[in-house]
């Protein structure tokens, strides 16, 4: 299964770069210049077929693709008589940053089509009706870090190590994925919210907690809440965390569980509100290729517009309670 995922990895960059190569060839061709050729691939040509003017073929290196505009600048000298008015360097500028911007955008497009169809049609976690929902453990951590701290060569939160940090409460008590949690102290807590506010209202001190497991109620003898370092509530989650500050840090109670999440699909009309929030995370890849072919624009000595394959990570980061 690894190598078909990575097979499928491998297909879905070229077919981005192909929507890419794409995205310059048909605005280019509306604008009437002429395009010569478009491939997968560079080296020797496996195959090809020619459609008007423009060859169609797949070379035998695919690591990318190309396609050919006559005439990119003036010292290309592949522009034969009677094509001079459709050499790209004569047309108006305006008219050469579409093109050479249309991959890009073509880019930027398939972004949010993606991220539609993800957010319309495959179910992922809601953070509000999770924590709106009745406190269900999904899993137990087996101690907790008491002081926050960073390491230096990953600049990430480090964890904690079992059998050096305490060990977590819910470790202590022997919760298990499944138990739902219904009282602290005899308080009902209904929701994850009413739950998280008790505990963390609770460190260093000593707490026993009614739950249910496979249909029997049972109260937990007290046991004492870790007192630990972690980031403020109102701090926003996406802050790195070689960023945060001793100010937007406290010290509150860590039970040291995680919640069964909420799953929801968005549906075809909401897939679109939640595409266009996560629109900005494309734009850093968006904007290096527009500089990159801006360049081009302006001191362009290639024949051909290159793609190479762009390729980028994203962390989210969860808390546990």
């Amino acid at each position: 299964m690894e190598i078909v995922g990575i097979v499928l990895f491998g297909l879905g960059i070229l077919v981005s770069v192909l929507l890419h190569e794409a995205g310059h060839m048909v605005t280019a061709k509306a604008f009437k210049m002429k395009v010569t050729r478009y491939f997968v691939g560079f080296g020797p040509t496996l195959w090809s077929f020619r459609k008007g003017e423009t060859e169609y073929g797949v070379k035998a290196v695919p690591l990318g693709g190309f396609v050919k505009i006559v005439g990119m600048t003036p010292q290309d000298d592949d522009v034969e008589p009677g094509d001079e008015p459709r050499a790209m360097w004569r047309q108006p500028v305006w008219k050469r940053t579409i093109v050479m911007s249309a991959g890009s955008i073509t880019h930027f497009a398939l972004g949010f089509i993606i991220l539609w169809g993800l957010f319309a049609f495959v179910a992922h976690g809601d953070p509000d009706k999770t924590n709106a929902a009745a406190p269900v453990v999904d899993s137990v951590l087996p101690c907790v870090k008491v002081d926050f701290a960073i390491d230096p060569k990953t600049g990430q939160q480090v964890g904690c190590v079992e059998g050096k940090d305490p060990a977590s409460a819910a470790a202590t008590l022997g919760l298990k994925p499944g138990d739902k949690i219904i009282a602290v102290n005899n308080e009902p807590v209904p929701t994850w919210t009413d739950m998280t506010e008790k505990i963390r209202a609770s460190g260093d001190q000593k707490v026993t907690l009614t739950y249910v497991r496979d249909g029997q109620t049972i109260t937990s003898d007290p046991v004492t809440i870790p007192s630990a370092q972690r980031v403020k509530q109102d701090v926003d989650p996406m802050t790195p965390a070689n960023q945060i500050t001793s100010a937007q840090l406290e010290r509150v109670g860590q039970l040291g569980i995680t919640p069964v999440a909420v799953m929801v699909t968005d549906g075809p009309i909401g897939g679109i509100s939640g595409a266009w929030d996560q629109a900005p995370l494309m734009s850093p890849v968006a904007s290096a290729v527009t500089k990159m072919h801006g360049s081009r624009l302006l001191n362009c000595r290639a024949s051909c517009i290159v793609s190479s394959p762009v390729r980028r990570s994203m962390c989210i980061s969860n808390r546990a309670r």
